[in-house]
Protein backbone atom coordinates (compact mmCIF):
# COMPACT_ATOMS: atom_id res chain seq x y z
CA UNK A 1 0.00 0.00 0.00
CA UNK A 2 1.44 3.89 -1.07
CA UNK A 3 0.12 6.62 -1.52
CA UNK A 4 -0.86 7.56 -5.23
CA UNK A 5 1.51 9.52 -7.29
CA UNK A 6 0.70 11.71 -10.30
CA UNK A 7 2.87 11.80 -13.53
CA UNK A 8 5.34 14.68 -11.60
CA UNK A 9 6.09 11.63 -9.41
CA UNK A 10 3.96 14.37 -6.73
CA UNK A 11 1.04 12.52 -4.29
CA UNK A 12 -2.10 12.38 -6.40
CA UNK A 13 -5.12 15.12 -5.18
CA UNK A 14 -8.66 13.77 -5.60
CA UNK A 15 -11.07 16.51 -6.54
CA UNK A 16 -11.61 17.10 -2.74
CA UNK A 17 -7.95 18.22 -2.57
CA UNK A 18 -7.45 15.10 -0.46
CA UNK A 19 -4.15 12.87 -1.16
CA UNK A 20 -5.09 9.36 -2.50
CA UNK A 21 -4.20 6.35 -0.77
CA UNK A 22 -4.06 3.11 -2.95
CA UNK A 23 -4.25 -0.59 -1.17
CA UNK A 24 -2.67 -4.09 -2.36
CA UNK A 25 -6.38 -4.90 -4.17
CA UNK A 26 -5.68 -2.02 -6.07
CA UNK A 27 -8.23 0.13 -4.73
CA UNK A 28 -7.68 4.14 -4.19
CA UNK A 29 -9.30 6.57 -2.06
CA UNK A 30 -8.60 10.11 -1.06
CA UNK A 31 -7.92 10.02 2.41
CA UNK A 32 -9.59 13.41 4.38
CA UNK A 33 -7.57 14.37 7.58
CA UNK A 34 -9.84 16.78 8.84
CA UNK A 35 -12.82 14.10 8.93
CA UNK A 36 -10.34 11.17 10.20
CA UNK A 37 -9.10 13.93 13.20
CA UNK A 38 -12.46 14.81 14.28
CA UNK A 39 -13.81 11.06 14.36
CA UNK A 40 -10.74 9.90 16.22
CA UNK A 41 -11.26 13.28 18.27
CA UNK A 42 -14.88 11.61 18.47
CA UNK A 43 -14.02 8.53 19.62
CA UNK A 44 -11.42 9.45 22.06
CA UNK A 45 -14.23 11.21 23.54
CA UNK A 46 -16.93 8.34 23.90
CA UNK A 47 -14.56 6.30 25.04
CA UNK A 48 -13.41 8.34 27.87
CA UNK A 49 -16.96 8.83 28.70
CA UNK A 50 -17.20 5.12 28.69
CA UNK A 51 -14.27 4.54 30.69
CA UNK A 52 -16.05 7.13 33.27
CA UNK A 53 -18.91 5.44 33.52
CA UNK A 54 -17.32 2.12 33.92
CA UNK A 55 -15.71 3.47 36.93
CA UNK A 56 -18.92 4.73 38.50
CA UNK A 57 -20.68 1.59 37.85
CA UNK A 58 -18.08 -0.38 39.35
CA UNK A 59 -17.58 2.44 42.55
CA UNK A 60 -21.63 2.15 42.51
CA UNK A 61 -21.85 -1.93 43.02
CA UNK A 62 -18.66 -2.71 44.80
CA UNK A 63 -20.35 -4.18 47.28
CA UNK A 64 -21.71 -6.98 44.85
CA UNK A 65 -18.39 -7.98 43.46
CA UNK A 66 -17.71 -11.18 46.38
CA UNK A 67 -21.71 -12.34 45.07
CA UNK A 68 -20.68 -15.47 42.23
CA UNK A 69 -24.16 -15.79 41.17
CA UNK A 70 -25.73 -12.63 40.67
CA UNK A 71 -29.08 -14.04 38.73
CA UNK A 72 -29.60 -16.11 41.65
CA UNK A 73 -28.69 -13.55 44.19
CA UNK A 74 -31.04 -11.00 42.37
CA UNK A 75 -33.42 -13.39 42.35
CA UNK A 76 -33.54 -13.79 46.21
CA UNK A 77 -33.39 -9.98 46.58
CA UNK A 78 -36.38 -10.02 44.49
CA UNK A 79 -38.26 -12.61 46.31
CA UNK A 80 -37.24 -10.65 49.37
CA UNK A 81 -38.93 -7.64 48.49
CA UNK A 82 -42.01 -8.86 47.34
CA UNK A 83 -42.41 -10.68 50.93
CA UNK A 84 -41.96 -7.49 52.46
CA UNK A 85 -44.08 -5.82 50.45
CA UNK A 86 -46.96 -8.30 51.21
CA UNK A 87 -45.87 -8.41 55.07
CA UNK A 88 -48.98 -6.08 55.81
CA UNK A 89 -51.62 -8.48 54.29
CA UNK A 90 -49.65 -11.22 56.07
CA UNK A 91 -49.81 -9.58 59.38
CA UNK A 92 -53.64 -9.19 59.14
CA UNK A 93 -53.66 -12.73 57.90
CA UNK A 94 -51.95 -13.46 61.09
CA UNK A 95 -53.69 -11.37 63.18
CA UNK A 96 -57.51 -12.65 62.10
CA UNK A 97 -55.81 -16.42 62.89
CA UNK A 98 -55.17 -15.69 66.46
CA UNK A 99 -58.26 -14.16 66.74
CA UNK A 100 -60.29 -16.93 64.99
CA UNK A 101 -58.58 -19.40 67.63
CA UNK A 102 -58.71 -17.12 70.44
CA UNK A 103 -62.67 -16.71 69.50
CA UNK A 104 -62.84 -19.90 69.40
CA UNK A 105 -61.30 -21.08 72.92
CA UNK A 106 -63.03 -18.22 74.33
CA UNK A 107 -66.77 -18.94 72.99
CA UNK A 108 -67.50 -21.79 74.84
CA UNK A 109 -66.38 -20.32 77.63
CA UNK A 110 -68.34 -17.18 77.57
CA UNK A 111 -71.41 -19.22 76.89
CA UNK A 112 -70.93 -21.40 79.84
CA UNK A 113 -70.57 -17.94 81.85
CA UNK A 114 -73.61 -16.56 80.42
CA UNK A 115 -75.46 -20.09 81.76
CA UNK A 116 -74.13 -19.26 85.20
CA UNK A 117 -75.18 -16.03 85.10
CA UNK A 118 -78.37 -16.80 84.33
CA UNK A 119 -78.68 -20.08 86.62
CA UNK A 120 -77.41 -16.86 89.65
CA UNK A 121 -79.89 -15.19 88.39
CA UNK A 122 -83.09 -17.12 88.95
CA UNK A 123 -81.91 -18.80 91.91
CA UNK A 124 -81.50 -14.93 93.34
CA UNK A 125 -85.25 -14.13 92.18
CA UNK A 126 -86.68 -17.85 93.83
CA UNK A 127 -84.80 -16.51 96.99
CA UNK A 128 -86.09 -13.50 96.86
CA UNK A 129 -89.82 -14.58 96.80
CA UNK A 130 -88.89 -17.19 99.22
CA UNK A 131 -87.43 -14.85 101.49
CA UNK A 132 -90.20 -12.55 101.32
CA UNK A 133 -92.81 -14.86 101.14
CA UNK A 134 -91.44 -16.01 104.58
CA UNK A 135 -91.13 -12.59 105.88
CA UNK A 136 -94.70 -11.78 105.23
CA UNK A 137 -95.88 -15.65 106.85
CA UNK A 138 -93.80 -14.71 110.31
CA UNK A 139 -95.06 -11.10 110.80
CA UNK A 140 -96.51 -10.71 113.79
CA UNK A 141 -97.86 -7.46 112.46
CA UNK A 142 -99.69 -9.13 109.60
CA UNK A 143 -100.84 -12.11 112.03
CA UNK A 144 -102.22 -9.71 114.93
CA UNK A 145 -103.71 -6.51 112.22
CA UNK A 146 -104.83 -7.84 108.76
CA UNK A 147 -107.44 -9.54 107.78
CA UNK A 148 -105.68 -11.90 105.23
CA UNK A 149 -101.90 -11.85 105.18
CA UNK A 150 -101.89 -13.35 101.64
CA UNK A 151 -103.73 -10.36 100.02
CA UNK A 152 -101.42 -7.58 102.13
CA UNK A 153 -98.77 -10.30 100.36
CA UNK A 154 -100.18 -9.97 96.81
CA UNK A 155 -100.11 -5.94 97.20
CA UNK A 156 -96.82 -5.37 98.28
CA UNK A 157 -94.26 -8.05 97.70
CA UNK A 158 -92.75 -6.22 95.09
CA UNK A 159 -91.80 -3.21 97.32
CA UNK A 160 -90.20 -5.37 99.44
CA UNK A 161 -86.41 -7.01 98.42
CA UNK A 162 -83.28 -9.22 100.10
CA UNK A 163 -80.53 -7.86 100.78
CA UNK A 164 -77.80 -8.45 102.53
CA UNK A 165 -79.49 -10.94 104.19
CA UNK A 166 -82.61 -9.08 105.43
CA UNK A 167 -86.23 -8.55 103.92
CA UNK A 168 -86.26 -4.31 103.42
CA UNK A 169 -89.08 -2.54 102.34
CA UNK A 170 -88.87 0.53 99.79
CA UNK A 171 -90.50 3.06 99.24
CA UNK A 172 -92.48 4.43 96.08
CA UNK A 173 -88.82 6.04 94.81
CA UNK A 174 -86.88 2.80 95.34
CA UNK A 175 -85.43 4.24 98.10
CA UNK A 176 -85.32 1.68 101.78
CA UNK A 177 -87.99 2.56 104.17
CA UNK A 178 -86.56 3.97 107.17
CA UNK A 179 -87.92 2.64 110.77
CA UNK A 180 -87.17 4.00 114.65
CA UNK A 181 -83.74 2.53 114.58
CA UNK A 182 -82.62 3.41 111.11
CA UNK A 183 -83.57 0.99 108.32
CA UNK A 184 -87.13 -0.16 109.18
CA UNK A 185 -87.85 -3.55 109.87
CA UNK A 186 -90.17 -5.94 107.67
CA UNK A 187 -93.10 -5.05 110.24
CA UNK A 188 -92.56 -1.22 110.12
CA UNK A 189 -92.22 -1.32 106.50
CA UNK A 190 -95.39 -3.29 106.18
CA UNK A 191 -97.30 -0.65 108.72
CA UNK A 192 -96.53 2.12 106.85
CA UNK A 193 -97.10 0.35 103.32
CA UNK A 194 -100.65 -0.34 105.10
CA UNK A 195 -101.37 2.93 106.65
CA UNK A 196 -100.76 5.14 103.04
CA UNK A 197 -102.99 2.12 100.99
CA UNK A 198 -106.17 3.48 99.60
CA UNK A 199 -106.84 -0.21 100.59
CA UNK A 200 -106.05 0.03 104.24
CA UNK A 201 -110.00 -0.15 105.39
CA UNK A 202 -110.21 -3.63 103.56
CA UNK A 203 -106.48 -4.89 104.60
CA UNK A 204 -106.59 -4.37 108.41
CA UNK A 205 -108.99 -5.96 111.60
CA UNK A 206 -112.19 -4.41 113.30
CA UNK A 207 -111.35 -0.87 114.75
CA UNK A 208 -107.95 -0.75 113.10
CA UNK A 209 -109.35 0.17 109.92
CA UNK A 210 -110.07 3.85 110.50
CA UNK A 211 -108.50 7.11 109.50
CA UNK A 212 -107.76 8.34 106.10
CA UNK A 213 -107.63 4.48 104.11
CA UNK A 214 -110.55 3.22 105.91
CA UNK A 215 -114.20 2.25 104.04
CA UNK A 216 -117.02 4.42 103.59
CA UNK A 217 -119.27 4.38 106.31
CA UNK A 218 -122.04 1.80 105.74
CA UNK A 219 -124.80 3.83 103.80
CA UNK A 220 -122.76 6.23 102.47
CA UNK A 221 -121.86 5.08 99.25
CA UNK A 222 -119.57 6.69 96.95
CA UNK A 223 -121.08 7.50 93.71
CA UNK A 224 -117.88 7.52 91.40
CA UNK A 225 -116.30 4.00 92.79
CA UNK A 226 -117.00 0.67 92.07
CA UNK A 227 -118.11 -0.80 95.21
CA UNK A 228 -118.95 -4.65 96.61
CA UNK A 229 -119.91 -5.75 99.30
CA UNK A 230 -117.45 -7.25 101.84
CA UNK A 231 -119.23 -10.26 102.18
CA UNK A 232 -118.67 -11.26 98.98
CA UNK A 233 -115.15 -10.15 98.84
CA UNK A 234 -114.36 -12.23 101.61
CA UNK A 235 -115.99 -15.36 99.51
CA UNK A 236 -113.22 -14.70 96.58
CA UNK A 237 -109.59 -16.35 96.54
CA UNK A 238 -106.44 -14.13 97.19
CA UNK A 239 -105.88 -13.79 93.70
CA UNK A 240 -109.03 -12.25 93.08
CA UNK A 241 -109.48 -9.96 95.89
CA UNK A 242 -106.39 -7.91 94.73
CA UNK A 243 -107.62 -7.63 91.03
CA UNK A 244 -110.61 -6.31 92.44
CA UNK A 245 -108.73 -3.54 94.96
CA UNK A 246 -106.91 -2.92 92.04
CA UNK A 247 -109.62 -2.48 89.87
CA UNK A 248 -110.52 0.52 92.78
CA UNK A 249 -113.71 -1.25 93.95
CA UNK A 250 -114.64 -0.13 97.90
CA UNK A 251 -116.47 -2.53 100.12
CA UNK A 252 -119.31 -1.79 101.86
CA UNK A 253 -121.69 -3.42 104.99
Amino acid sequence: MAWEKDESGNIAIDDNGNPIWGNDAGEKKGVDYLAMSKSLTDTTRESVDRKNKLRALESRYAKLADIEDLDAWHAEATKALEMMKNAPDKDKEIEERITARVKGATDPLNAKLADIAKQRDTLEAELQKEAIGNAFARSEYARKNLVDPALAADLFSKRFVRKEGRVMGLDENGAEMCGESGIATFDEALRQMVEFSPYKGVLLKGSEASGGGANPTPGRVQSSAKHMRRADFEKLDPASRTARMREGYTLTD
